[in-house]
């Protein structure tokens, strides 16, 4: 697991697993991809809905390809028969930067 705080860049492409802010119920976080992908404003990336609590899972995803707007993945905890299906709104691309939020 990594653990990033605002300002600090991403070293890894990564699956948002929690965050500090909540918006309308939901655990998002923004960050700054502008050398990425040309946008200028923040993205906002949302947090899989995982209680804070040591666990142990799989992640299955696609491979990696060029498109930087797509990617599907599960999530399947033990502790949890649900599988949690990801998308891009999870995924934090590597060399973005965490912006507005604490962690």
């Amino acid at each position: 697991m990594i653990k990033l705080k605002r300002d600090e860049i991403c070293p890894a492409d990564i699956v948002l697993l929690d965050t500090s802010f909540a918006k309308e119920k939901e655990k998002v976080c923004f960050v700054d991809a502008s050398h990425i992908n040309g946008t200028s404003t923040l993205e906002t990336k949302k947090a899989c809905r995982l209680a804070r609590q040591e666990f142990e899972g799989k992640l299955e995803y696609e491979a990696p390809t060029e498109d930087l707007s797509h990617f599907t993945g599960e999530l399947k905890l033990k502790t949890d028969p649900a599988v949690k299906q990801l998308s891009i709104d999870n995924l934090v691309l590597r060399g973005s930067v965490l912006r507005n939020t604490d962690w």
